[in-house]
């Protein structure tokens, strides 16, 4: 086998069930709040990241409402 195959086939070993890996983690944990994964008890119950990120969970509400009319301001 050549050796680039061979590097590539390595690499892609490595780098592809570290990127599942961490995916599932993220998905189980969800620490935001925005994937609506299941809360599973002891595990995820508990987000406090919602609380200190109020700008980013008014923006992702407005995409899970839909609300007809949206007021928008600066002050």
């Amino acid at each position: 086998m050549k050796k680039h195959r061979r590097f590539n086939m390595t690499f892609m070993a490595v780098t592809l069930p570290s990127l599942v890996t961490v995916g599932l983690f993220n998905l189980a944990i969800d620490p935001y709040g925005v994937i609506d994964s299941p809360e599973i008890s002891g595990l995820n119950e508990l987000r406090t990241q919602k609380f200190h990120n109020v700008r980013l969970f008014k923006a992702i509400d407005v995409t899970r409402v839909e609300p007809k009319t949206l007021l928008l301001g600066s002050s």
